[in-house]
């Protein structure tokens, strides 16, 4: 990189200027990489014609903030140096340094260059609030302090602040303290979900643990809300995929796919080959309710790359959700070819096999879930229904205990499991007395028409015809002229077996 004349060097009485380091252009996008070289060329040019240092300032911290935004800290420190060389009395150039310095874990000069930055415009909010954060990564717990409670003298609603003086009073365990200063953030930002986190850990230390259950596992990242135009600035001055995509993935995995779709978008235009972009941005998109869209861009996408797993994935599941099982199971099968230990397509290909009547398959694929995750009780239920249908009953019962266990409070499990106890055809996994008893308790916590048919189907196992019918009889009543006609056929069906005081045998 050529460095210009005073690089490095100055006149008598001008400042010294720091050499920009050589950064490695071939390896970033080419987009990006011609916006880079195009500016330190211009800021080469400069420091051969001009001597005016507010010029040189200006155009060494435009450059800085080039490389801030795209990631490359060593170039942009050396050029928020010089710019603040050049022009001592502008705060932009230190507040910039204070999170380059940040970036490379230099928490010192992070210190020092924030603290210089609002002395000279003690205003700037966001100035303290992230020195407050580098004091309290150190520890001086006591200046931390003092600069959050100088914000909230200017400026009694800045959730951001709030948030800051609750972590310190975690640091500090004082618990109720942390409380009530992240409570009084969280009304003022109820969006920050990132505030879930150290509210839970608050809480904990009360010992409520209830409560602390309750935020711990509502845990997010998006942050409470900070106004700061500089890193604005330097957000706007981005361009390329890379840095897109990953501002669309944060801003996907924080639930705000709005943005999400903006920040794809624009790395689509930076790469519209990107089969990669195409299909982050299929995801936002689908996420915000525009399917359309989703699907467009998912075609798009492997037409670039028909090996896009993500693609396939999403789309497969799109396809799914409109009732296009079979052209789903294609796309859900890619997926596995690409990588055979995807879960998610696994679990995805065996619903769509299992609306299909196809449950054999359907099984097997239930079955690679669990063995990729034990633990997945929906997995094991949906197992335990395929394996109903291929009426290998002695398994299906296996499989759907499993699963009510591992989620007792679930109606729709518990509801599938009486049904077999009560029905099945089997004598030796058939149990009455069981299916009474978890049908008295699943009505008991619900009144629905689905516990009402399964309670009825257990007093029937028991030999109570009578109660069965009444229930049936009132069950048949409530969906007659208004419910599925399949539904008031099945009850009409039992019905009849009830009067005629034969239970049934169809689960």
């Amino acid at each position: 990189m050529a460095l210009g004349s005073r690089t490095g060097s100055s006149a008598p009485g001008e400042p010294q200027l720091e050499p920009v380091p050589e950064t490695a252009f071939d390896q970033l996008e080419p987009s990006v990489a011609q916006l880079l070289r195009s500016g330190q060329a211009e800021l080469d040019q400069m420091l051969l014609q001009t001597h005016d240092p507010a010029e040189l300032a200006g155009k060494f911290g435009s450059q800085g903030v080039l490389y801030f935004s795209h990631d490359l800290p060593a170039a942009a420190r050396a050029c928020f140096e010089n710019a603040q060389r050049l022009a001592p009395e502008d705060f932009r150039w230190p507040y910039y340094l204070g999170h380059v310095y940040l970036e490379l874990a230099r928490l010192p000069r992070s210190i020092e260059s924030f603290e210089r930055a609002w002395k000279l415009k003690p205003d700037y909010l966001p100035t303290p609030i992230h020195l407050a954060r580098v004091y309290l990564r150190q520890r001086p717990l006591e200046r931390a302090e003092q600069l959050l409670n100088q914000v909230l003298a200017k400026n009694p609603e800045l959730a951001a602040a709030y948030v800051e003086l609750g972590q310190l009073a975690l640091a500090r365990k004082d618990y109720p303290h942390a409380v009530e200063l992240l409570e009084r953030a969280l009304r003022l930002a109820p969006q920050a979900s990132a505030i879930h986190y150290p509210l839970g850990l608050a809480f904990r230390g009360l010992g409520d643990l209830k409560r602390a259950a309750e935020f711990l596992g509502r845990r997010g990242a998006t942050e409470a809300p900070l106004e700061d135009p500089l890193i604005e600035d330097a957000r706007e001055a981005t361009i390329g995929e890379l840095v897109h995509g990953q501002r669309g993935n944060e801003a996907f995995v924080r639930g705000e796919f709005e943005l999400a779709v903006e920040e794809f978008k624009q790395a689509v235009a930076a790469n519209p080959d990107s089969s990669r972009a195409r299909g982050n941005l299929a995801a936002a998109l689908a996420r915000s309710g525009n399917i359309e869209a989703a699907l467009r861009q998912l075609e798009q996408a492997l037409a670039l790359d028909p090996d896009n797993l993500q693609a396939n994935l999403t789309y497969g599941t799109l396809l799914a959700q409109r009732g296009r099982d079979a052209e789903a199971t294609t796309y859900y099968r890619k997926a596995l070819s690409i990588q055979p230990e995807l879960k998610d397509a696994h679990f995805n290909l065996a619903n769509a096999l299992l609306r299909l009547g196809e449950t054999g398959p359907a099984a097997k694929h239930f079955q690679n879930v669990l063995e990729l995750d034990p633990a997945n009780s929906v997995a094991r239920y949906g197992l335990g229904v395929a394996l109903v249908r291929t009426q290998r009953w002695p398994e299906a019962a296996a499989a759907l205990e499993q699963a009510f266990a591992e989620q007792p409070d679930s109606q729709l499990f518990g509801n599938t499991l009486v049904r077999l106890l009560a029905a099945c055809p089997d004598d030796s996994v058939r149990d009455g007395e069981r299916a009474f008893k978890l049908a008295d308790q699943l009505v008991r916590k619900e009144r629905s028409l689905q516990n009402a048919e399964i309670l009825a189907m257990a007093l029937a196992e028991v030999g109570r015809f009578a109660e069965a019918v009444k229930l049936q009889e009132n069950a048949l009543n409530a969906v007659r002229d208004t419910g599925p006609k399949e539904l008031e056929a099945r009850l009409a069906a039992n019905l009849a077996l009830y009067r005629a005081e034969r239970p049934c045998r169809t689960p």
